[in-house]
């Protein structure tokens, strides 16, 4: 698990029309459609996914991570939801991943810069 990450949810979730939509597609409450939202936004953040993009991953897959168990297709209720673009990508991932992600990036950077002075300090002998 990644230390230091966060989702930063705003009010607007509680009575977010896109969630109710979700709802609507898959058959469960509003309630039970926010945690499947949360789960996968959780699991997003935890495979360090910078742009919120989950084309990596094949929906049954994802389906099965976060124990989706409704008969309508996972990315095609979050697309029609408009809570996933066509490509894959959660909307409004940026905002939500907050510092977790600037974070991410920044430890990323750093660790790029120690390989490459480790590759330079080694490349001579």
């Amino acid at each position: 698990m990644s230390k230091g990450l966060y989702l930063r949810l705003f009010p607007s979730i509680v009575e977010n029309p896109k969630v109710y939509k979700l709802a609507d597609i898959i058959g469960c409450t509003y309630e039970q459609a926010l945690y499947i939202l949360l789960k996968i936004w959780c699991l997003a953040l935890n495979r360090s996914s910078l742009d919120g993009d989950l084309s990596n991953y094949e929906s049954k897959y994802l389906a099965a991570a976060i124990d989706y168990t409704y008969e309508v297709d996972l990315y095609d209720a979050l697309i029609a939801a408009r809570l996933m673009t066509e490509d894959l990508k959660i909307y409004g991932w940026h905002e939500m991943s907050g510092k977790g992600i600037s974070d991410i990036e920044k430890v990323q950077e750093q660790n790029r810069l120690r390989q490459k002075k480790f590759r330079d300090k080694n490349k001579d002998e």
